[in-house]
């Protein structure tokens, strides 16, 4: 009784799978502060190497 108990309370419980996100912020400018647009921006994680892609507007 004890273990079906406990299965079914397992069972019940809502499972959340790990997820990993982040955002970075930022401006892109140039030597007098003007925004400059287009440029591509490159993030790398540095513990998988993946790689994600962007430019600014």
């Amino acid at each position: 009784m004890t273990s079906r108990f406990a299965l079914i309370l397992l069972l019940s419980v809502p499972l959340a799978a790990q997820t990993v996100t982040g955002q970075l912020e930022g401006h892109t400018i140039d030597t007098s502060g003007a925004p400059i647009a287009g440029v591509k921006l490159t993030a790398r994680n540095t513990e998988s190497g993946t790689l994600r892609e962007s430019a600014s507007d």
